[in-house]
């Protein structure tokens, strides 16, 4: 199973952090962002990880060298400042026809989260369906302890959580996915989220969850996203590190 993280975003909310560096590579207490789920990659053994670059990529060439055993390779999209990250999904199609691992770069995590997507079996997303739910988040609805619908459009108060940006796809699905992008890039469908194409399958194919049963994580698209990573999401990040290391 190929592992892609899309680290193409320029993030524009959090200039002028971002004028000289990608999103990923904010700094969030010793290291760079996207560095602690490389990380937390390597340490449940995953190796054969595609990175889908375009703002300032030539400033993430350097992971390749520092994380030899994550077999890293970079990809280049050539529409990241017109499209939304379907494309980036896109553009690695050919590696993840049987089936993928997904990771958004611009999420911190308790690695416990990812230790327990990457122990299922299933195809999933990572849902925390704890923390309370504002219009901004990407919102899902279940049905059966399933997912039935993804989006951000969702009524947050009958939505039963929100997806943190890591999900595991396997063959046949991600088959499916690749299908439905073709069709939508085809027919120009180039600003909307990947999550929309998990949305239009899971009607009639619903899609199990692995919980983050309230571990501490956040998205980053803000300043004070960051403040709250850093304050907040950090400490509880780091003890789980800490914990890992010493099992």
């Amino acid at each position: 199973m190929n592992t892609v993280i899309l680290a193409a975003g320029k993030g524009e909310r959090l200039m002028p952090v971002t004028a000289e560096m990608p999103k990923c590579l904010v700094p969030l207490g010793d290291k760079p962002l996207i560095e602690y789920s490389l990380e937390a990659l390597v340490a449940n053994g995953i190796s054969g990880i595609t990175i889908v670059t375009g703002y300032q990529a030539e400033k993430l060439d350097y992971l390749v060298d520092k994380y030899p055993e994550a077999g890293i390779e970079l990809v280049f999209n050539p529409k990241y400042a017109t499209a939304n990250n379907i494309y980036s999904l896109w553009v690695v199609k050919d590696r993840i026809l049987d089936g993928f691992r997904l990771l958004n770069s611009d999420i911190i995590y308790h690695p416990e989260i990812l230790a327990r997507s990457v122990a299922s079996d299933q195809t999933h997303i990572v849902l925390d369906d704890v923390k309370d739910l504002a219009e901004e988040e990407m919102k899902v609805y279940l049905q059966s302890g399933q997912l039935s619908r993804i989006s951000k459009l969702l009524d947050p108060e009958i939505s039963a959580g929100e997806y943190i940006g890591i999900m595991a796809f396997g063959a046949e699905r991600a088959k499916t996915m690749v299908e439905t992008m073709d069709s939508m890039i085809e027919s120009d469908e180039l600003d909307c989220f990947y999550e929309h194409v998990i949305d239009k399958l899971c009607v009639e194919n619903p899609v199990s969850f692995v919980s983050t049963e309230g571990m501490p994580w956040t998205e980053i698209d803000t300043h004070e996203d960051l403040a709250f990573a850093r304050e907040e999401i950090l400490p509880g990040v780091l003890q789980g590190i800490q914990s890992q290391a010493q099992v």
